[in-house]
């Protein structure tokens, strides 16, 4: 699995649900899927990348998902 950097997502998710925790309520996604996502020990699902983006979780445009979700650790 490719080591993706989520440092922009994680200061999204500061900005609008101050932690993982209130992430994984407002999102309805388990914290226990969350965390090793973040850690990159788990794949996101489609689907959780969908909620996640939503107007009324953290609101990120379509045209953005690359750079929260798909940006690449530099070595």
């Amino acid at each position: 699995m490719p080591d993706f950097d989520f440092r922009k997502l994680r200061g999204r998710i500061t900005e609008k649900c101050d932690n993982v925790r209130g992430l994984a309520v407002k999102s309805g996604i388990s914290a226990g899927k969350l965390y090793p996502s973040l850690q990159g020990r788990r794949a996101f699902r489609t689907n959780e990348i969908e909620r996640l983006m939503a107007p009324d979780c953290l609101d990120i445009p379509k045209e953005l998902l690359d750079e929260y979700f798909f940006t690449l650790k530099v070595r």
